[in-house]
Parts: structure tokens; sequence; C-alpha cells
């Protein structure tokens, strides 16, 4: 069973009656993670340095001197759409006119992408 959000996202929905508290949790709390990216204005780290290598951008701990995360050519537009000026909104519409890419797959994408920067402590929502 899923419910959908206004964005167009498909998530889980809670049974009103489940035995499994812990999976209502994780539920739960993947929607309120949804619903905070989909509001947000991601702002990048300013610990986090970022460069290119090859056909990559590479992201990086800039106090370590160390890698942390190797980006695709998707991922690293919307890494640099984190400046807070751009909404999630907006970075879907910035990939939709770069890529070829239906709205719903693009925000479906997009909000993933932002989830694990923020998972990361790459970005703030």
């Amino acid at each position: 069973m899923s419910m959908v959000f206004g964005a167009g996202l498909a998530l889980p929905g809670i049974a009103p009656f489940s035995s499994n508290i812990y999976e209502n949790l994780k539920a739960l709390y993947r929607w309120t993670e949804i619903k905070e990216i989909l509001g947000a204005f991601p702002v990048k780290n300013p610990d986090i340095s970022c460069r290119k290598d090859g056909g990559c951008t590479l992201l990086a701990d800039a106090g370590a001197n160390k890698d942390i995360l190797r980006l695709n050519d998707t991922a690293a537009v919307i890494w640099n759409c984190c400046n807070g000026e751009k909404s999630t909104e907006d970075i879907v519409d910035k990939i939709i006119n770069d890529f070829d890419v239906e709205r719903d797959v693009c925000m479906r994408d997009v909000v993933l992408t932002l989830s694990s920067f923020r998972r990361k402590g790459l970005i703030v929502v």
C-alpha cells in the first residue's frame, strides 16, 4: 500500500494496525524527511570542497583532505544548485531542462539525491 504525495512521489503507507512498530516508524521518518526536502532550499556544507577529476566531480572534506563522494553529471548539477537560493522544485526544473527525463522520475531522483547528501552531512535543508 502506498500513498501519493503532492509532487508525484509514491511514499510507503502505514497500515493502521500494523504489528511492526519499527517498520511504521521507518515509514514515518522517510515521509517526514521527503516532506522537508520538498520544501527546502538546500545549502552546501562549507567544509566540503568540490573538484573535477576526469569525467566526474569529487566532493572532499576540506579539513581532513579526504574524498567523500564521487558524483555523476546529474548529481553534480544537483550539488551545484545547493546554494540556498534554489528550491527543490527549481533544481528539478534545471535537471529537466539539462537532461532528457520525465518530471516524476526527476523529482524522485532529486529528492533521493538530496536525502543522501543530507544524511552524509553534505547539505543542510
